[in-house]
């Protein structure tokens, strides 16, 4: 067999693989995902294909930038690269749900690993409490890798900074350069579950669900609390007004992954 009679036959394997795949493990591939996509369910959309202005938005589109956006091979299309001294900033008024939500998108280290011992900041959201609201519970949250734990780390208003208390993924060896994995946060008023690659956990509030969104803006990537020169590449960033379960985490992470590899 010549190498490109075992090309044509690994490309129909993958096909095949894919098509076993899609009839098997994933029942919503149709119904169940067209309503998940549907504007109607989504309050933000920005795909980073090639630009920062997001195709859905139900606030003010505004977004700003201290340097020109740069752009990669995303997980679909291009992807938008993100470091400490490049992070894009978008609204949040009528962008974010304060009640219930859920935040998705793709990640994927351009030249770092798990066991790197630094800071990589994906999505954050600040709690800004003005003066006489002290009472208030702020939506206040960060997506990103703790640097000394290899753990994807959802903290804010859900578990202590501590490894025994905090709402965490333990990164694999798969972390690596040109490695794409997908995280989602969802809430509600009865608590956060934080996902990878369709795989969750779920954690109580640290003091009861949020009631307040002070924040002006959301952050896409840096500044990191301790400055390093290594990229993110960030893609596909969906804001939902609802709480995906488990179920149609789990459906949309297969269904974007599948997707993915047929466009190869």
């Amino acid at each position: 067999m010549n190498s490109v009679q075992f090309s044509v036959i690994s490309r129909l394997g993958k096909l095949l693989l894919l098509g076993w795949i899609v009839f098997f493990t994933v029942p919503s591939w149709g119904e169940e995902s067209d309503r998940l996509r549907m504007t109607g369910d989504v309050l933000f959309h920005c795909s980073f294909d090639g630009t920062i202005t997001p195709e859905v938005h139900k606030g003010e589109i505004g977004s700003t930038t201290a340097t020109a956006a740069e752009y990669t091979k995303g997980i679909k299309g291009k992807a938008l690269v993100t470091s400490h001294s490049k992070g894009i900033s978008f609204p949040t008024k009528s962008n974010i749900s304060v009640a219930q939500g859920t935040i998705k998108f793709w990640g994927m280290p351009m030249d770092w690993q798990a066991g790197d011992g630094l800071f990589h900041h994906f999505f954050r959201i600040l709690d800004q409490k003005p003066e006489g609201a002290k009472d208030a519970r702020a939506f206040d949250l960060i997506l990103y890798k703790f640097c000394e734990w290899d753990s994807v780390v959802a903290f804010g208003m859900c578990g202590e900074l501590t490894s025994s208390n905090l709402l965490q993924i333990p990164m694999d060896n798969l972390w690596a350069p040109k490695k794409w994995h997908q995280i989602v946060f969802t809430w509600d008023k009865h608590g956060a579950c934080l996902y990878v690659d369709g795989k969750g956990k779920r954690q109580n509030y640290l003091r009861g669900a949020p009631d307040s969104l002070f924040s002006e803006s959301f952050i896409v990537g840096g500044p990191y609390f301790v400055e390093n020169k290594t990229s993110t590449a960030i893609d596909e960033l969906t804001i939902y007004t609802s709480k995906l379960s488990a179920q149609e985490v789990e459906d949309i992470y297969k269904t974007e992954l599948i997707e993915s590899v047929m466009q190869r």
